[in-house]
């Protein structure tokens, strides 16, 4: 479990994952950001996307 992204990067890069859980309001760069990274890597694990933000566009941006 990692709290911020540089780590959090760093550990996708070297280690392979069955599920990715990402807090959209991650310190340093948003889980938004990272699930970007991630599919334009290739990598079609699933991701599932939380957050405390309850704004329908919120939820929008997540499942695009």
């Amino acid at each position: 479990v990692q709290t911020c992204a540089l780590p959090i990067c760093k550990a996708i890069q070297r280690d392979t994952f069955d599920l990715y859980v990402l807090d959209i309001n991650l310190p340093g760069e948003d889980g938004l950001r990272i699930c970007q990274r991630i599919r334009l890597s290739g990598d079609v694990t699933p991701i599932i996307m939380v957050t405390a933000r309850g704004e329908d566009i919120d939820r929008i941006i997540c499942t695009s």
